[in-house]
């Protein structure tokens, strides 16, 4: 979308992200938003946070986001939503009970992205939502946020082989139904789940629990071919439009899994004696690589890199002939459901 054209005076002025940001800052400050706190400072920061996250300021984008979270917390969003309603600013709300959620789960993900420990020690948002309301938004949120509670256990204790495997468990289990939430949303809780079990098996190899022959097929060190084959499964369904609105963060989700498959081919080159006549690692990569691309054109670097590995590891790839209709049965002999080639990189 291009930017709008305003005239302010004799002059045109440009509103895009940039604008917008610098004045937002020039606002809050006019105002010593820090000693007059309401709702719409805490969202003036998440604002911030997105926008510095989109031109990857990564130091200004995790700032801004814990400033948002801190102040939600002075004005007690972590304890009841309903204290939105003693601000005299929260009709700008709709949905107030996810606010807090959001941020925590923002905060999370984001300082994750980084490699970074969660900054936050508040307990679980999830009490502060009614499961019973039947609201899209909050259900997906909801869900979202148990996805980062399960994840928070594994977290806490990274180098216990058993809580590794059960975190996997349980995240590869959870299940949302595409009826509670928009399409959206559930691309988000499927991205973010399978960058999960990617993020524990990254934990699993730096703590040595990693074999050929593991009987837990998340020890196993193949298994981001597993996490793959899921993600694409998932993003098939998804149309361009439905995922444009997640923004970067879902990019680099998807890219974190599609570049630690590649690194996995890469480095075990006995991948490539599968089978002719089946659908296989190679071909996973390339399908999240292809779904992705119009996504990555706007990020040079991130292209950069997982284009020249995604070739690499194309040219290892062997030569085979490809059938249409053969679904591709790997470990846990769970079939990827496909009728043609064009189904999985559409």
């Amino acid at each position: 979308m291009d930017p709008l054209v305003c005239c302010v005076g004799d002059e045109s002025v440009v509103i895009d992200g940039s604008y917008l940001s610098k004045e937002c800052i020039h606002i809050r400050e006019q105002y010593q938003y820090r000693e007059h706190l309401d709702i719409r400072w805490v969202l003036a920061s998440f604002f911030l946070h997105v926008y510095n996250a989109k031109i990857d300021n990564r130091n200004s984008a995790l700032i801004f986001v814990q400033e948002a979270l801190t102040s939600a917390r002075l004005l007690g969003l972590d304890q009841n939503s309903q204290a939105l309603q003693l601000s005299a600013a929260w009709q700008v709300v709709d949905n107030g009970e996810i606010i807090f959620p959001l941020l925590w789960v923002t905060e999370r993900g984001y300082s994750m992205h980084l490699g970074l420990t969660s900054s936050s020690s508040y307990n679980t948002p999830l009490q502060l939502m009614e499961p019973i309301i039947e609201n899209a938004h909050v259900k997906g949120m909801i869900a979202l946020a148990g996805l980062f509670v399960t994840f928070d256990q594994c977290i806490k204790d990274y180098t216990n082989k058993d809580t590794l495997v059960e975190s996997e468990r349980l995240l590869r289990e959870s299940e949302i139904s595409s009826e509670d939430v928009n399409a959206t949303r559930l691309a988000d809780l499927s991205i973010t789940k399978e960058w999960m079990r990617t993020m524990i098996w990254q934990n699993a190899l730096s703590a040595g629990y990693l074999s050929f022959d593991s009987q837990a097929t998340s020890l196993s060190f193949t298994f981001p071919v597993v996490i793959g084959r899921d993600l694409l499964s998932a993003l098939r369904e998804f149309s361009s439009e439905d995922l444009l609105p997640l923004g970067r963060d879902q990019l680099l989700k998807c890219y974190e899994v599609a570049n630690t498959l590649a690194d996995t081919l890469l480095c075990n080159p006995a991948l490539s004696e599968q089978s002719t006549l089946q659908f296989g690692p190679y071909d996973f990569l390339h399908g999240i690589y292809m779904k992705i691309l119009p996504f990555l054109h706007s990020d040079d670097a991130l292209n950069s890199i997982l284009r020249e590995k995604t070739a690499e590891t194309l040219l290892r790839a062997p030569s085979r002939l490809r059938t249409l209709s053969l679904p591709y049965l790997w470990e846990d002999d769970t079939p990827v459901q496909t009728n043609s080639i064009a189904s999985w990189f559409g």
